[in-house]
Formats: C-alpha cells, structure tokens, sequence
C-alpha cells in the first residue's frame, strides 16, 4: 500500500472512530489538547466551565464559548464535533489540528497548523483502545482516560466499574471502542486550500507553505506609485478540449498541450464509494509537453467539465471529488455551474469527476390523500343519493299517472253504459 493511500485509509477511519458528545468525569467535552510543554497531559476544556486566564496563552470563556490563543505552542487539538470558534492574536502553532467538523477562526494574529495525521497505539501486535459506555468514556483510578487492549480491559474490569458505574458483567458488545492515537508514531499529511475551505471559517488570508496552513490578517494593499509606463504581469494561459477548458495562472509554455482522457468505463467502481449523488463525467486531465507529462510548481488551475446529455433543472447541487492515483476518492470540492460547464478551482491535476445530487421531489403526505379520497367519496355517494331520490320521484309519479289514467278510462266507460 503506498503511503498516501494509507493516509487517507487513516483519516478515514480516525472520523469514523472519533466521539461527539464526549464526556469525561463531570466534564461536557468541548475540545481536547495537549500542549508542546507537556505532551504526557491530556486537557479537556468543558463546555460548563472557564479554563485559564484572560492573560494566559490559553484561555477559554464559558460566556461567549470562544478558546483564546496568545502565542500559544499546542501539541494537538480536537473539537470532536462541536461547533468552536478560536480567537487569535500574536504569533500561534498547531502541530495536529484533528477536526470532525468546522471551526470559526477570528482575530488580529497568524495561526500555524497542520491537519489531522497520526496512527493508533498497538501492544505486541494488538490494538489498543478507549472504552466509552452510555457516552462516558472510561477513566482510570487517577481519572486519566483509561488505554488497553481487549485482553487488558477484560481483566481491569473489577477495577474499573465501581468508579466508571459499569454493569457487572463485562460484555464487549456493551462498550464502543475508539482506537487510542500513538501521538508520538506520525504520519505526515499535505494540507490543502480546499481542505482549508472545508474545515474552517475565516476573514483572515489562509494560505499552504510546506504542508502547513497558514492565517493571517489581511494586508491593506498599498498603492503603487503612478508611473508613465507599467509594465504589464504576464497572462494566463487557457488550453481547451471539446469536453474541458483550463485555465492556468501561471504563463504557460506554447508546446504544453491539455490531454483529457475519458473514465466512463470506471463510473460505477467509482459511484461505491461515493454517499450522495452520482457520477455524471469522470476525466483523468493532465498537462503534456509531446507524450511527456508536464508537472507546473506553485500553480492553481480553474477547470471547466462540460455536463454532457445532463439536464441541470433534475440536479439541486454539484461537486466535484478528486480521485488519487490509487483510485481513492481523496477530496470534495464545491462546484458552480456556468451555462453548461461546472467550474471549480484546484491546485492540481488528476483524475476528476463531476458528481449531482438529484432534487428530492416531495409527495404529499398519506394523510392528506386519504383525506382527498374520503371528501371524493362523500362527494359520490351524494350525487348517488339524489340519482336515486330522483329515480324514486318519478317512479311515484308514474303510478299516480297510470292510476288516473285507469280511473278515467273508468268513468268513460260508465257514461257510455249509461247513454245506452
């Protein structure tokens, strides 16, 4: 396996395994961390309760539920889950930003990070684990979070659920078990702006260097001196196929050629690992220079995919999901459409597929139909009900009729007797 399959095989599975609604003790977790001073200490800021001081590199207010970071060297930091908003101001480092949903990113200062990358703890072999049961995870006697393998859990049990109010008979099935991060045995990630765009909300510049991402504030841009002649930045260069466009921000050369190949054949493999929507046009695009694959350092590329034979009104949004070399679906990214084409931003080039969510059409509920289809039998069973009063009336008048008619003929018959 190589290594950057085995690092998204790793995210994966950490975002699988992570607990929202993590409590521990008394405490309502709202992020965890470890600071570079004490990486043998796990801190968990509660959501109930203060943490720090105002003048202090970390400092977290219950009031207005912000974490405020001054010059603060943090090992690792969590926020399983919960929405957060960091403010910061001089100059701050992350090493490991392990995030399970977005954050809120404020202030005047810089913040260094990278994104979640770090394996799980194993012992002669066997994985090591956290135990949570009814939402509480399991602490030790010292109230530090308890780590073991299944054979190990087994035989503290007696020790452990007096403290942890366990039920009295260990039960695998009982306790959801989290591997334990080895913080120590890490692996790499390259951080990128779209998982930037993903992960944190922000007015201030953020920016990838050496696999870090960086905010800062935003520069006031200074006005240049009026001069007779400026010299004028290079153009970027558009390459086009009959399916896509790129256009490249960084001049490129005249032999470059863009070679677009089609993946149709890979849809459904693809379409597995994908949750929502579909895959409507799959490309792997490349640059060439001859048959030679071209490699363009320090670019950004808008790309346009045109959406063949798809009707756009059937589709309430789109992404576009970026397919690694190993065949992982690596990356989303949000698309917009523009006439016929979904335009997105990527600093890269690989394989790419257009993917639509179909609009949901809502039927009516069960209750409103049953209720139309009882007033249209009420509505029928009355026009029977006239049908037949009507039918009724004039069957009776009918015999009225007949019956005079009789009496008549009758009386005819008399006066003619009778003139004889």
């Amino acid at each position: 396996m190589n290594r950057k399959k085995m690092a998204f095989l790793l995210i994966i599975s950490l975002l699988v395994f992570k607990v929202n609604a993590l409590s521990i003790n008394d405490c309502d977790v709202l992020a965890s961390l470890k600071l570079q001073s004490s990486l043998d200490e796990d801190i968990y800021i509660c959501k109930d309760k203060d943490y720090g001081k105002k003048e202090e590199s970390i400092y977290y207010s219950k009031e207005d539920n912000t974490i405020y970071l001054n010059n603060g060297n943090i090992y690792y930091l969590s926020n399983y889950g919960n929405p957060l908003t960091i403010s910061i101001s001089g100059d701050n480092f992350i090493n490991l930003l392990s995030l399970d949903s977005n954050i809120t990113i404020v202030g005047e200062g810089n913040l260094k990070f990278k994104e979640d990358s770090y394996i799980k703890k194993t012992d002669n072999g066997e994985k090591v684990y956290r135990y949570v049961y009814d939402n509480r995870i399991i602490v030790n006697q010292d109230k530090k979070i308890y780590e073991g393998t299944l054979n190990a859990f087994a035989q503290d049990y007696n020790n452990l659920k007096a403290d942890n109010t366990m039920p009295e008979e260990f039960k695998e099935e009982d306790y959801q078990l989290i591997p334990a991060p080895d913080y120590v045995n890490m692996i790499p990630i390259s951080i990128t702006p779209a998982w930037i765009g993903t992960y944190i909300t922000t007015d201030l510049d953020s920016m990838v260097e050496d696999g870090y991402g960086l905010l800062k504030p935003k520069e006031v841009p200074k006005e240049e001196p009026k001069t007779e002649e400026k010299e004028e930045m290079p153009a970027a260069t558009t390459l086009e196929t009959e399916k896509v466009t790129l256009i490249s921000s960084k001049k490129l050369e005249k032999k470059y050629k863009l070679k677009v190949a089609d993946l149709s054949s890979k849809k459904e493999e693809y379409n597995s690992k994908i949750t929502e929507g579909d895959i409507l046009n799959l490309y792997d695009i490349t640059i060439k220079k001859g048959k030679k694959t071209v490699k363009v350092k320090d670019n950004n590329y808008t790309i346009k995919i045109k959406l063949d034979s798809v009707n756009t009104e059937e589709y309430e949004s789109y992404k576009v999901v970026y397919i690694s070399d190993s065949g992982e679906v690596s990356e989303y990214i949000n698309g917009e459409i523009e006439g016929d084409y979904v335009v997105f931003k990527t600093p890269h080039l690989s394989q790419y597929g257009v993917v639509g969510k179909k609009k949901v059409i809502e039927e009516p509920p069960k209750e409103e139909v049953k209720e139309k289809v009882i007033v249209k039998k009420k509505e029928d069973n009355s026009i029977i009900l006239k049908v037949g009063i009507l039918v009724i009336i004039a069957f009776i008048s009918l015999i009225l009729i007949f019956g005079l008619y009789i009496k008549s003929q009758k009386l005819n018959k008399r006066r003619t007797i009778k003139n004889k």
